[in-house]
C-alpha cells in the first residue's frame, strides 16, 4: 500500500490533484491506516495514469468516470479515441514547431526590430506586420481548432 505523498511521487501529480480525484471519484483510497491517512494499491497508477490521458485531450471528469467504470470493450475504444486525438495533438505541436522554425528563419531574414521599423518604408512596414500577424495565426489558430475538435468529441462520450 501507497500513502498519497508516495502516490503523487512517483505518478507527479500533486496532492491537491489526488484530492480532487477522490473528490470526483475518479480515485479512491484502498484503506486508510490507524492515523486516517488514506492508503492506495497498486491499482491506483493506472488509474492515474488513464485520467491523465483523457485529461490531456480535453476530456471532462464525468467522461473520464464514465471510462474508469465502463467495461473493457468500451475502455478499448475509449482508448482507441485516446490514442487518435494524441496522434492528432502530436501532428497539431509538430505543425506548430515547423511553423515556428519556419516563422524564426524569416524573422532573422527580415531582421524585425523597432530600429529597423522605424527606417522602413510603408510597404516594408506593411510586409513585417503581415509576417508577424502570420506568426500570431500560426500559433493561435491550432488551438481554437483543437479546443472545438475536444468540445465536440466529448459530447459523443
Amino acid at each position: 500500500m501507497y500513502k498519497i505523498g508516495e502516490v503523487c511521487r512517483i505518478t507527479g501529480i500533486t496532492r491537491k490533484d489526488l484530492q480532487k480525484y477522490n473528490a470526483l471519484g475518479l480515485v479512491k483510497p484502498s484503506a486508510t491506516n490507524m492515523g486516517g491517512h488514506w492508503l492506495y494499491d497498486r491499482e491506483v497508477f493506472k488509474k492515474i495514469l488513464i485520467i491523465q490521458m483523457f485529461a490531456e485531450v480535453g476530456f471532462n471528469s464525468d467522461s473520464i468516470k464514465r471510462i474508469l467504470e465502463s467495461d473493457e470493450a468500451d475502455l478499448a475504444g475509449a482508448f482507441d479515441k485516446v490514442t487518435v486525438l494524441l496522434e492528432e495533438k502530436r501532428n497539431r505541436i509538430d505543425e506548430m514547431i515547423d511553423a515556428i522554425r519556419h516563422i524564426q528563419q524569416e524573422i532573422s531574414e527580415t531582421d524585425i526590430t523597432p530600429e529597423n521599423v522605424a527606417n522602413m518604408n510603408d510597404a516594408q512596414r506593411i510586409e513585417a506586420r503581415s509576417l508577424l500577424s502570420a506568426v500570431g495565426d500560426a500559433i493561435l489558430t491550432p488551438k481554437l481548432i483543437s479546443a472545438r475538435r475536444v468540445e465536440t468529441d466529448n459530447s459523443a462520450v
